[in-house]
């Protein structure tokens, strides 16, 4: 078990939304790791009981079917697009209820500058990789 935010930045190398899904390791957040697998269950997150998951594949499979064992039903699981699709392939109890995308950034877009409070939306000609 995982008991500091630090732990489970080092455990999840970062990842920003298992990170989101600890939420400071506030009293009702317990998180876990499995060989290179981590989950976080986080009460309420977002309207939803949410068990954010990150890492190979088959050891998180097997580490959010434990964890749902510990936390029950009510946690969904949430991952990056192509995690979540391997994870339900590979577990019969963890279906598959829709996706979404997740967007972060280290780094203000140029066109804003240090302007705080200014969001938009990018322009074609920003998208990452361009």
């Amino acid at each position: 078990m995982l008991r500091e935010v630090a732990e489970v930045a080092a455990a999840c190398a970062g990842d920003p939304l298992v990170l989101w899904g600890a939420q400071g390791m506030k009293e009702s957040v317990r998180a876990w790791a499995l060989g290179e697998a981590v989950a976080v269950a986080c009460p309420d997150l977002n309207r939803r009981d949410r068990l954010t998951v990150c890492g190979e594949p088959e050891q998180v499979a097997a580490l959010a079917e434990w964890v749902l064992g510990q936390v029950g039903p009510s946690y969904r699981v949430v991952g990056s697009r192509a995690l979540v699709r391997q994870v339900a392939a590979r577990s019969p109890r963890l279906g598959l209820l829709g996706t979404f995308e997740w967007m972060d950034t280290h780094r203000l877009s140029p066109a804003l500058g240090a302007r705080p409070g200014r969001a938009r939306w990018l322009g074609q000609e920003e998208e990452e990789g361009r």
